[in-house]
């Protein structure tokens, strides 16, 4: 049986398809995707990859948990879950006929500084 052996190099597609980073391939009657919230973080290098598996892992014994994007070209994103509590505090005053609010702190962040969390 004789083996072929290429002499040459393919010829180049005349009109090469292009690959652009800036939009994920949508299916073609997908929808228009929104526009982020100003809050949001983007995560450019996921953007247009295939997900092979979405998961969920809660390591419950070691209080670890994470939910973890496993693409197609052998990468993955994780997201790694931290809890954290938030509080609400106020200065009140008891009244025979309910509470008065003095000062309303508002929501004080798990994370602020001097929690003990960092």
């Amino acid at each position: 049986m004789a083996v072929s052996k290429r002499t040459h190099r393919p010829t180049p597609r005349a009109n090469p398809k292009k690959k652009t980073r800036s939009k994920p391939d949508m299916e073609p009657d997908a929808p228009e995707l929104p526009d982020p919230p100003s809050s949001s973080i983007h995560f450019p290098e996921v953007t247009g990859k295939t997900v092979a598996r979405l998961y969920y892992v809660n390591d419950a014994p070691n209080d670890w948990q994470s939910l973890d994007m496993c693409f197609t070209d052998g990468t993955f994103f994780s997201l790694e879950l931290t809890p954290r509590v938030d509080a609400r505090a106020c200065y009140e005053k008891l009244l025979s006929d309910g509470v008065e609010t003095i000062r309303n702190y508002g929501i004080i962040p798990g994370n602020a500084p001097g929690d003990g969390g960092g």
